[in-house]
């Protein structure tokens, strides 16, 4: 009777470490499965910044042609009368 005992303690020892490696490897997945997410969200953030920076510059490249164009003259004048600049009339 003591051996049926014992190996029947012995058989659910062994399942439960069946069970136990296999939640193990479960787990196990699951982290490798998130770092590959946390992986492909980093990219794909580090893309979104670079083409939200690509924009922005595009953006103050025109603003700053533009305001050459349009005040380049007037900052002249400007500068002349606070006697700065270079005369306008040359």
């Amino acid at each position: 009777e003591q051996k049926d005992s014992l190996e029947l303690a012995r058989l659910q020892l062994e399942e439960e470490r069946r069970d136990k490696a296999q939640e193990l490897a479960y787990k196990d997945a699951e982290i490798a499965e998130q770092k590959q997410r946390m992986e492909e969200m980093a990219i794909e953030f580090g893309d979104m910044l670079k083409e939200t920076l690509d924009r922005m510059g595009a953006q103050i490249d025109l603003q700053a042609s533009s305001w050459e164009q349009e005040s380049g003259a007037g900052v002249a004048k400007r500068l002349e009368q606070f006697k700065i600049g270079v005369p306008t009339e040359l």
